[in-house]
């Protein structure tokens, strides 16, 4: 099973109320591609998303779709992506 970190920079001036909508909307969005998250953060936030569907993979589609999302969100300042890898093993 393969997955990818994703790094995200939110804009500094963010308030709480826009960054629960951000929140929200980002936890929608994952899950409507039927893909799952684990992290967070607040100003810079980071995670790993993978598949929500058990022995699936996310491909280089769903991650070129969250990555159009998020730069399309004017909350968001800055988006990097890492490359699709194993989900459980060869962490260093």
């Amino acid at each position: 099973e393969l997955g990818f970190e994703v790094f995200i920079e939110l804009k500094p001036d963010l308030s709480k109320k826009d960054f629960d909508k951000f929140l929200d909307d980002f936890i929608v969005e994952i899950e409507k591609s039927k893909l799952e998250f684990g992290g967070g953060g607040r100003k810079n936030w980071e995670g790993f998303i993978t598949s929500a569907e058990k022995y699936k993979s996310p491909d280089e589609k769903h991650k070129e779709k969250v990555k159009q999302w998020l730069i399309s969100l004017s909350e968001v300042e800055n988006v990097r992506l890492g490359e699709l890898r194993d989900a459980w093993h060869g962490w260093d």
